[in-house]
């Protein structure tokens, strides 16, 4: 029984994370180039694991946090 829920679990999570990644991919807030987008994509399809991982991990562009406080100008 706990096999069961343990591998119930794992693949849960995995369709979770496949269908986040390509959720945040076809969004239009991302300022990526559209012939990477489609790479990723496709990435994120052919290896549905890997591809959202390597997504999150490396894909996806980071930005910066906003300073706080007074503007120095």
């Amino acid at each position: 029984m706990l096999h069961t829920l343990v591998i119930v679990a794992t693949v849960a999570v995995g369709i979770a994370g496949w269908v986040t990644a390509l959720a945040s991919l076809s969004s239009g807030r991302l300022s990526i180039a559209p012939a990477a987008r489609g790479l990723w994509i496709a990435a994120v399809l052919v290896f549905p694991v890997v591809g959202s991982v390597a997504w999150f991990a490396w894909g996806r562009p980071h930005f910066s946090p906003r300073a706080t406080g007074s503007d120095p100008l």
